[in-house]
C-alpha cells in the first residue's frame, strides 16, 4: 500500500527542518518542489503545487493563511469542498506518480487536513501523521519578524491555528515532534520519526542528517517565562496575555506527554 507522511504544524513552527528529516529518510517530495529563499535558506521541503491550490481554495472563500476568521463556517458537505477533494486527487496523482512513499507539507494542512485525508483515503493511500510543535511565544516572535505583524495578530492566529488543528485531528493517530530536540537529538528525533513511519534507517544517514541542522538558523531560541515576562512588561492588553499563557500551558503539557513517549520508546529499544 502506498503511503503519505503528513506533515502538520504552524507556520513558523519547524514544519520545514521536520519536512528536511523526512525527505532525507526517503519520502519523496514530488515534481513541483517550492524554492529556498531568505527566510528558509535550506529550502522549504514542500510541494509547490499543493501550497498553490490551497491557497486557492482560502481565496475563493474570501480567506487567506493569515485570516481565517470564517474558516470554521466553512461546510465540508458543499460543492466546493467536493471540487477541491477532487483537485486535491488530481495534484496527488500528477505530483507522486509511480510514487510508492512521499510526504505533504504545508502550514494550511492544519485548516485542511479533514480534505486532505478523505483524498488520500479515495486514492487508496495510507496516511501517517507528524506535528510538529514549537513554544508559541517563539513562533510569535519569528511571525512578527518575518511578516510584520503586529504581536496581538500572531498571538490570535497561532491560537485560531492551535483550536482548528485539535478540531481537525482528535480522533487521529498523531506523532509530535518539538522544534528544540530536533537540535538537542537530532539522530534520535530521526530514529524515532523512522520507526513510527515503519521506515528503514541505517546507522550511514546519520552524518546526512546532521548536515541539516544549522543552529545559526535556530532564531528566537528564548526561554518562554522571560517572553511571558516581556510581554507582561509591555502592558499588553490582558486577554492577550492570557491567550499566551493558555498556548504555553497547552505547548507544555504536549511536551510532558512527548517525553513520556521518549521514556517508552527508550526502554523498548
Amino acid at each position: 500500500m502506498r503511503r503519505c507522511v503528513v506533515i502538520i504544524g504552524m507556520h513558523r513552527s519547524g514544519t520545514s527542518l521536520l519536512a528536511s528529516i523526512v525527505n532525507k529518510l526517503g519520502c519523496s517530495l514530488g515534481r513541483s518542489i517550492l524554492p529556498a529563499n531568505v527566510y528558509n535558506p535550506l529550502g522549504y521541503f514542500e510541494n509547490s503545487s499543493i501550497m498553490r491550490i490551497n491557497d486557492e481554495f482560502l481565496s475563493e472563500h474570501g480567506m487567506a493563511w493569515d485570516n481565517i476568521d470564517n474558516f470554521l463556517a466553512l461546510t465540508r458537505a458543499s460543492t466546493s469542498s467536493a471540487d477541491f477533494i477532487k483537485r486535491i486527487m488530481e495534484i496527488i496523482t500528477k505530483e507522486f506518480e509511480g510514487e510508492d512513499l512521499f510526504q505533504i507539507k504545508d502550514p494550511r494542512l492544519v485548516l485542511l487536513l479533514p480534505y486532505y485525508i478523505e483524498g488520500l483515503n479515495n486514492l487508496g493511500i495510507e496516511s501517517i501523521f507528524l506535528r510538529i510543535v514549537r513554544d508559541p511565544a517563539e513562533v510569535s516572535e519569528s511571525l512578527i519578524a518575518r511578516d510584520g505583524f503586529s504581536r496581538i495578530k500572531a498571538l490570535k492566529l497561532i491560537k485560531d491555528y492551535q483550536e482548528i488543528n485539535s478540531l481537525n485531528s482528535s480522533n487521529l493517530q498523531m506523532k509530535s515532534i518539538f522544534y528544540p530536540e530536533i537540535f538537542d537529538n537530532p539522530w534520535l528525533v530521526a530514529r524515532e520519526i523512522a520507526d513510527y513511519c515503519k521506515i528503514s534507517i541505517a546507522e550511514i544517514q546519520r552524518e546526512s542528517i546532521l548536515s541539516l541542522l544549522d543552529r545559526s538558523l535556530q532564531h528566537f531560541k528564548n526561554d518562554t517565562a522571560a517572553l511571558l515576562l516581556k510581554y507582561a512588561n509591555e502592558a499588553e492588553a490582558k486577554s492577550q496575555q492570557i491567550a499566551l499563557f493558555q498556548q504555553t500551558i497547552e505547548h507544555l503539557n504536549q511536551a510532558i506527554d512527548n517525553l513520556k513517549q521518549r521514556i517508552s520508546y527508550l526502554e523498548d529499544n
